[in-house]
């Protein structure tokens, strides 16, 4: 069964700010039942959503927080798919369905044990893509993410995992994502 539900804009740009916005105020109960307060904390977080509409449309509609949101999404537009290629997408989706995740163990233990060199290769990265793609300071989350994924990409690629032409992704989100 599919759920789907309309969030409420103000929700939505609560979540995209909450996600990357120090957290305080927030109240915990240590082990044995005392309540304390928790510091404020960086996140660094990313999330993948889907929906039908233009998450940017929606954060443009805040004055307040409407850009700083805006520039905490990348998000990938996927045009619409014709009637002569449902027959595919229904079976790519499929296929997609069966998936349980088989690789992410063998991802995880990997980046858990090697995590200060997987740092130290997503800001280089990250330094690749700001100078191909000319990112502004007020990107600074795009090319993170895109660093993140090309990297989490090359390390699957390593390990055997996937067979995806990583150099062709990193060329994808230069000239067609970022554009876009």
């Amino acid at each position: 069964m599919l759920f789907r539900s309309k969030m409420p804009d103000k929700e939505m740009v609560n979540l995209v700010m909450g996600i990357t916005q120090p957290q305080s105020g927030k109240i915990r109960t240590s082990r044995d039942g005392s309540l304390r307060e928790v510091p404020d904390t960086l996140r660094s977080t990313m999330m993948l959503t889907t929906a039908n509409v233009s998450l940017h449309n929606v954060l443009s509609n805040d004055d307040s927080s409407g850009t700083a949101g805006s520039m905490r999404v990348l998000e990938i537009f996927f045009p619409h798919i014709p009637q002569s290629e449902k027959i595919s997408g229904d079976d790519f989706l499929y296929a997609l369905a069966q998936n349980s995740g088989h690789i992410g163990e063998q991802f995880v233990q990997y980046i858990v044990k090697n995590s200060a060199s997987v740092g130290t290769r997503v800001r280089e990265m990250m330094r690749k893509l700001d100078l191909r793609g000319k990112f502004l300071p007020s990107e600074r989350f795009w090319s993170a993410a895109m660093a993140a994924a090309l990297i989490g990409g090359e390390i699957a690629f390593e390990l055997g995992l996937i067979q995806f032409d990583l150099n062709a992704i990193f060329d994808w989100l230069i000239e067609v994502q970022l554009p876009h």
